[in-house]
């Protein structure tokens, strides 16, 4: 059993792909991947997510998307805890990435949380991604309480920043 094939997944108008842990167990992954052709994509817009979150012991699940082009648009990719369980870590394995109008990628430990924010590694199919551009959205990790940060690696031939915020931080 690996993980869902697809051509092209569009999450649009508030749509909701969400895994959450509420009791000790640890959830699963998220894992989307398309089938590797050239014109495959995913795009979230509108308000969309996709989520795994903790507000119990267990630790939420990871968040794995592989395609050419992943397009996210005014929507959020995220991992959270607000417990003792630890948030997941977030893999785009991608040729081109566009970040838009709000749009956000992160991992947080929140309020009096003390599990970790996860990591998020952004890297091409098979070594450097082609193109990572973010305008006026975030790459986040970070930790409100006593749960460790988690860390941000970006490995692309190009970045480009528009009114972008790339950080990993800690608040306690």
């Amino acid at each position: 059993n690996g993980p869902a094939q697809v051509t092209r997944l569009v999450l649009d108008e508030n749509g909701n792909l969400v895994e959450q842990v509420v009791g000790d167990g640890g959830a699963g992954k998220i894992s989307i991947t398309t089938t590797g052709n050239p014109g495959d994509s995913v795009s979230l817009a509108g308000g969309s997510t996709i989520a795994s979150v903790t507000t119990a012991g267990g630790n939420a699940g990871q968040v794995i998307l592989s395609t050419p082009t992943l397009n996210v648009d005014n929507a959020t990719i995220t991992t959270d805890t607000s417990s003792s369980g630890n948030a997941g870590s977030i893999f785009a394995k991608v040729g081109t990435l566009t970040l838009t109008n709000g749009a956000e990628i992160s991992s947080n430990s929140t309020g009096e949380a003390t599990g970790a924010a996860g990591s998020i590694l952004i890297q091409g199919l098979a070594s450097l991604a082609n193109a990572v551009t973010v305008t006026d959205s975030s790459i986040l990790t970070s930790a409100a309480n006593t749960g460790q940060g988690g860390s941000i690696a970006v490995d692309a031939t190009s970045l480009t920043l528009n009114s972008a915020t790339v950080s990993a931080s800690v608040h306690n």
